[in-house]
């Protein structure tokens, strides 16, 4: 990078790493591998310090939230070199713990500050409409909200959290476990999702037991392998 920075987001988009945010910064980043090199790109916008903030990459635009940022959702387009901030709020509730993109889908994870309850935001990115679609479900069974109300996880402490998307699972690391949190099925989705990841119902969970190996954080990455040839003709 041209600036080095303490605690920023990586995200790609359209084959280039962007490095947004940091503490006390402005500027942002864009990484092209095919020429190894990095330039500037437009900052985010005057009084958006993005310390810790949450990144996706949805139908052709960069989003950033949660963090310093709280509930505010910034948006980047990458054609246009520039910054916006989407209108609408999720609404008053917890701390942001992981973003991921079902196009033209955003969700947005919470967890509540008081009560450790997990919730869902979803953000149309061609609306540009927040709504909450689900508010957390109770003990460590299987199963939607059984309330309206967002439901405590107290075997669970997502914060600090990291989270990777599988097909339409979301597969959340906290402190102390794993959740596994089936989105709906309206999103786009991906012709590379494994039949396991689509049964259940939406919004679906489950605790998975945790590492038994861990030694610090655990950062979750999804892998795609190739397939294998056929062997042999035909």
């Amino acid at each position: 990078m041209g600036r080095a920075r303490a605690r920023p987001r990586l995200a790609a988009l359209d084959g280039r790493v962007y490095a947004l945010g940091g503490d006390c910064e402005l500027a942002v980043e864009s990484y092209d591998p095919r020429g190894d090199r990095w330039r500037p790109v437009a900052p985010l916008p005057r009084g958006a310090f993005a310390v810790t903030p949450l990144a996706a990459a949805c139908s052709g635009r960069l989003y950033l939230t949660g963090g310093s940022l709280a509930a505010r959702l910034l948006a980047y387009e990458p054609r246009r070199d520039e910054w916006d901030e989407c209108p609408g709020s999720p609404g008053p509730g917890g701390r942001a713990v992981a973003l991921v993109a079902r196009p033209p889908w955003l969700y947005r994870l919470e967890q509540q500050r008081d009560r450790g309850a997990l919730a869902v935001h979803r953000y149309n990115t061609a609306g540009r409409v927040w709504t909450r679609v689900w508010a957390g479900a109770a003990g460590t069974g299987p199963g939607p909200s059984p309330g309206p109300g967002p439901c405590p996880l107290p075997e669970l402490r997502l914060l600090p959290a990291r989270c990777a998307l599988l097909g339409r699972a979301v597969y959340l690391l906290g402190g102390a476990g794993l959740l596994r949190l089936l989105l709906p099925r309206d999103g786009a989705g991906g012709e590379g999702e494994e039949e396991e990841e689509q049964e259940g119902e939406d919004f679906s969970y489950r605790l998975l037991p945790p590492c038994p190996q861990a030694r610090g954080p655990l950062l979750p990455v999804v892998l795609a392998l190739p397939e294998s040839p056929r062997d042999g003709p035909g």
